[in-house]
């Protein structure tokens, strides 16, 4: 009968500590978690003696702890919730990689509350402030957006209109449709063709 294979998925194995500092913060937290009371410990497993006996510890115990307990010291990582948080964290930076990419070229109001509508207007017009003040981004003109010529407006209301069948992301498509075709014209400038606002 052939055994079955032992779990070697990412929540099961128990990690061993090799840094001696790493293994002493995680004695220190120890015996805070048990002056505490220690309820976490107590759920982990361990008995109320034993919580008496992490919360006695002295500076000098912890010392020697951390240095002998090499093989011990092991810790358990929830794969799939660390897996979740660095996704969540990537999905993060892009999302503010393409605002400041919005914000740089002149987006409108209109504009970033469409495509992000927990946006904190106010941060956005500090930030503005400052790349203007540092020259970093396009420089904004009072008013309404300087309009292309008609021929052109059709043919950036045609590309918009191509670019909805391969770009379903709306951000993306904006900013597919300047750095890639129309670089010389601002967000509000292209957002005012393709929404017709004349």
């Amino acid at each position: 009968m052939s055994q079955k294979a032992p779990d070697r998925s990412l929540e099961s194995q128990l990690i061993p500590i090799m840094d001696d500092a790493l293994r002493m913060a995680i004695l220190v937290h120890l015996v805070v978690l048990a002056e505490e009371g220690g309820t976490q410990l107590i759920d982990a497993g361990l008995s109320e003696k034993d919580v008496l006996a992490v919360r006695s510890l002295t500076g000098s115990s912890l010392v020697r702890l951390a240095e002998a307990s090499r093989k011990y010291i092991r810790i358990h990582i929830d794969g799939p919730g660390v897996l979740r948080a660095v996704g969540s964290l990537i999905r993060s930076n892009a999302n503010t990689e393409k605002l400041i990419e919005l914000i740089q070229g002149s987006a409108p109001p209109t504009l970033l509350r469409e495509l992000f509508p927990s946006l904190n207007m106010k941060s956005v017009s500090e930030y503005q402030s400052a790349l203007v003040g540092a020259e970093s981004m396009d420089q904004p003109r009072p008013g309404r957006p300087s309009m292309p010529p008609i021929r052109e407006r059709d043919q950036i209301t045609a590309r918009w209109e191509a670019l909805k069948k391969t770009e379903p992301v709306d951000v993306d498509r904006w900013i597919k449709l300047r750095n890639d075709y129309y670089p010389q014209h601002t967000y509000g400038t292209l957002y005012a063709v393709v929404n017709e606002l004349l």
